[in-house]
C-alpha cells in the first residue's frame, strides 16, 4: 500500500524529466512525503471514479480515464512545485 502511494508519480518523473527507474522512484516519494494522507485520499477518489467507469463501459472510456489522466498529472505538478519550493534555499 505505501509503495502504491509513494512511487504512484514515478512515471511522471520519467515522462517530464527522463529520469531512470530508480531516481524517479525517489523523486516521487520525496514528492509525496508531506502529503501521505491527502495523495492517498487523491487515489481513492481516483479509484472510485475508475471503478464507476469499469462497472458502465462507457462511462469508463469516455469519462473516468480522461478524468484520471488529467487530475494525476495536475497532481504529479503541484507536488513537484511543493517538492522543489522545500529544496530552495531560503
Amino acid at each position: 500500500g505505501l509503495w502504491s502511494v509513494y512511487g504512484w508519480f514515478h512515471g511522471y518523473y520519467v515522462a517530464d524529466e527522463g529520469q531512470g527507474a530508480w531516481q524517479s522512484m525517489r523523486s516521487s516519494y520525496a514528492s509525496v512525503q508531506g502529503a501521505f494522507w491527502r495523495t492517498s485520499f487523491f487515489l481513492a477518489v481516483i479509484a472510485a471514479i475508475n471503478a464507476f467507469g469499469l462497472a458502465l463501459w462507457f462511462a469508463g472510456i469516455f469519462l473516468a480515464f480522461p478524468v484520471t489522466l488529467m487530475a494525476t498529472t495536475w497532481v504529479h505538478l503541484e507536488l513537484k512545485r511543493q517538492a522543489q519550493a522545500h529544496q530552495e534555499p531560503a
